[in-house]
């Protein structure tokens, strides 16, 4: 069995993503604190480019460590394979996160309480991204792709350019948002960019060293188009496909000489994916019993939030669910 070399560059990039979308997670709706529109500002740029470059780095790792399937059976046993890798968990942080909020909603402050646990479940189910549970749409999606990527690479022949064409074309179509079909076809051409580089990797690796400053440069200049009057998904799909080559230049720098911080992220993405907003929403509440988070009050707020939704997923995953291995492989 061929060991493939595992990249420093990807578990950086992974770790600063999943940094980049616990900082987006620390306020999940509005009303957001007030006096703090630096914060508005920050979330409002970190999405514009951080779900492209995440769905950039899972197409990369889906490609990098897939084995072709050439039969019904094969294709049977790798859905069934992913399933219990993503959907168990997203099963059961739903029913988590949803019993939580409705126990919990007369004792703290809790966000997008649920009324009827049973009937927004389903809504989970149905429509991910508008439900209790937002932030655990990119495991549904990232589940689709893994039911759909085998079969198309078997049609085209594993040319990842018709896939990446069609993800291009597919991205302005209209869709539903019903079992997440839109955010699927939104975030297709990334995953499908990250697939391709996934094949000339060194090469890629080469290019971003050579041209970093520009690539910061580009990605930087493109956050213009967030203030301009063009439609959402174009700005979006630019600004994150130049976030892609500038982050990996980004971690490049010094700051990153040391990655033990970053790698211990990139280890642990899924379970702090997982539980990030648990984390931060079960922090918020407790700290609004004392104290209000508008104005200065705010930059208290901010690192304790951060750092909960970082550092409780990492503690729940090494001290309570590796007690379990059939629990803790769900979480890995």
């Amino acid at each position: 069995m061929v060991v493939k070399e595992r990249f420093k560059e990807i578990d950086l990039a992974k770790g600063l993503a999943i940094f980049l979308v616990v900082v987006g997670h620390i306020v999940a709706r509005q009303p957001y604190p007030s006096g703090n529109e630096w914060y508005t500002t920050l979330k409002f740029l970190i999405y514009k480019f951080h779900m492209p470059f995440f769905m950039f780095i899972s197409g990369f790792v889906m490609l990098y460590s897939y084995k072709s399937v050439n039969s019904i059976l094969e294709y049977v046993t790798y859905v069934k394979n992913k399933f219990l890798r993503l959907m168990v968990a997203f099963f059961f942080f739903g029913i988590i996160v949803g019993i939580s909020k409705y126990a919990l909603r007369n004792y703290m402050y809790i966000d997008n309480v649920t009324a009827n646990p049973i009937q927004d479940y389903i809504n989970l189910l149905i429509n991910p991204m508008h439900s209790y549970s937002a932030s655990l749409w990119y495991v549904y999606v990232l589940f689709i792709y893994f039911i759909i990527i085998p079969p198309i690479l078997y049609l085209i022949r594993g040319k990842l350019e018709i896939l990446l064409f069609l993800g291009l074309v597919v991205h302005f179509l209209p869709a539903p948002n019903y079992f997440a079909i839109d955010l699927t076809r939104e975030y297709l051409f990334v995953f499908s960019l990250g697939m391709l580089c996934s094949r000339k990797v060194k090469a890629a690796f080469d290019l971003v060293e050579k041209y970093r400053l520009f690539f910061i440069i580009c990605f930087v200049v493109s956050f213009a188009l967030a203030f301009l009057p063009i439609q959402e998904e174009i700005s979006k799909l630019i600004i994150g496909c130049c976030s892609i080559p500038a982050i990996f230049s980004i971690i490049r720098f010094k700051f990153f000489s040391k990655p033990n911080f970053w790698n211990m992220l990139g280890r642990f993405t899924f379970p702090i994916y997982l539980m990030n907003t648990i984390a931060i929403g079960f922090a918020k509440g407790v700290l609004f019993k004392f104290v209000i988070w508008d104005g200065i009050n705010f930059l208290f707020f901010a690192p304790i939030l951060l750092i909960s939704g970082l550092f409780v997923p990492i503690f729940i995953k090494k001290q309570i669910l590796a007690r379990n291995k059939l629990i803790d492989s769900f979480v890995a």
